[in-house]
């Protein structure tokens, strides 16, 4: 196989992703220690940790598929539809979170813009 990445390089694209996730959780946990928020943006901050939590197993879950296929040492032209492929499943399931809430937040939102004539 081409060298495509090695393990090691994806363990550690993990290991950094994984990092950046826990401290953008623990920085939207600090918001919730204001005590004069409204409660809506308590209940978004909510909802946006739990899509941030939802997005680690789908990255580990994909660097399992890489990893994996790496140590097939597969043929080069075996690497193209498989990599194609499970980065699509990505990008899907990425795409999946990201609009799940939609609904909610825009209302949030809307009635936050609306009380606090934000524009």
């Amino acid at each position: 196989m081409k060298q495509i990445d090695s393990a090691l390089d994806m363990e550690a694209g993990r290991k950094t992703l994984n990092h950046q996730i826990d401290i953008a959780i623990n920085n939207l946990e600090n918001i919730k220690k204001e005590s004069d928020a409204d409660q809506r943006v308590f209940s978004t901050v909510d909802i946006t940790i739990e899509q941030i939590k939802e997005m680690k197993p789908i990255f580990n879950t994909y660097f399992d598929n890489r990893i994996a296929y790496i140590e097939k040492n597969p043929d080069a032209t075996e690497d193209a539809p498989y990599l194609v492929e499970i980065q699509q499943k990505l990008i899907n399931e990425m795409r999946n979170l990201g609009t799940r809430d939609t609904l909610r937040l825009s209302t949030f939102y809307r009635g936050l813009v609306k009380d606090y004539d934000i524009q």
